[in-house]
């Protein structure tokens, strides 16, 4: 059944048609129902709901899609948690003050752990993300360009 869900999957991202993103993502909620352990399925319909493709557009449902994977060690689902997390995407908003727009929340020491696994896992983007949060320095963690480097190699 994953097989059939990708199926679509690819032939919606090859054919821009949202007729095979819905039917993708009806396949992949009912894998979700079958398996909630399989972790690829959450992926994908992270992927679905950040694009808006076969299902509304709605980054808060993406982001927990994303979070279920990264739980189950999905590393593609920690990078992208860790990047909703580090952005504040997804995440809840708060007023910054009577002039200033809604702010979204950043949680740049949770994003730091996904990428850390991700990174631990063998993924390379969340090695670079774990380099490039180590080269700044976040949330009272001191700039350490050697681990930075080190993540970099």
């Amino acid at each position: 059944m994953q097989n059939l869900a990708c199926m679509y999957f690819n032939n919606g991202k090859d054919t821009k048609n949202q007729t095979k993103f819905k039917e993708a993502a009806k396949w992949f909620r009912t894998l979700t129902m079958e398996d909630p352990m399989r972790a690829e399925p959450y992926f994908y319909l992270g992927q679905l709901h950040e694009s808006g493709n076969g299902v509304i557009r709605d980054l808060k449902s993406a982001f927990q899609y994303y979070r279920r994977g990264a739980k189950l060690d999905h590393v593609e689902s920690l990078v992208k948690c860790g990047d909703f997390l580090y952005s504040g995407r997804g995440m809840p908003s708060f007023n910054a003050g009577q002039r200033a727009s809604i702010v979204q929340k950043k949680d740049l020491i949770e994003a730091f752990k996904c990428y850390k696994k991700a990174s631990e896992l063998g993924n390379p983007r969340g090695m670079n993300n774990c380099g490039l949060m180590y080269e700044s320095g976040f949330e009272g963690t001191p700039a350490n360009p050697e681990r930075a480097g080190h993540m970099y190699r």
